[in-house]
């Protein structure tokens, strides 16, 4: 799951960002633009619940559109790209 942040949608990046995403492997499966509330920010977010930032971020989040997709690897042709996420993850490293 990743989400473009309402600065990136406000300056019309959702184009550039997605060509990234292709560039480095990843294939978007699904994607939706919506309006956070504040309870799916704080949800999404939880696991900075006790950090200083966590209400800047959850006002940040629901001041404008977002755009949540959901991103698919292939395995086969993205090892290198794989190894480079899980590597970069600060949490959950279950999922790799």
């Amino acid at each position: 799951l990743s989400i473009i942040k309402p600065d990136g949608v406000q300056k019309n990046l959702i184009g550039e960002i997605y060509s990234r995403f292709e560039k480095a492997g990843l294939e978007i499966v699904a994607a939706r633009m919506m309006h956070l509330t504040k309870e799916q920010a704080q949800g999404f977010y939880a696991v900075h619940k006790e950090r200083p930032f966590y209400n800047d971020l959850v006002s940040y989040m629901t001041s404008g559109p977002v755009v949540v997709q959901v991103l698919q690897v292939h395995v086969a042709r993205s090892l290198p790209l794989i190894s480079t996420f899980c590597r970069g993850l600060s949490s959950n490293r279950s999922m790799c």
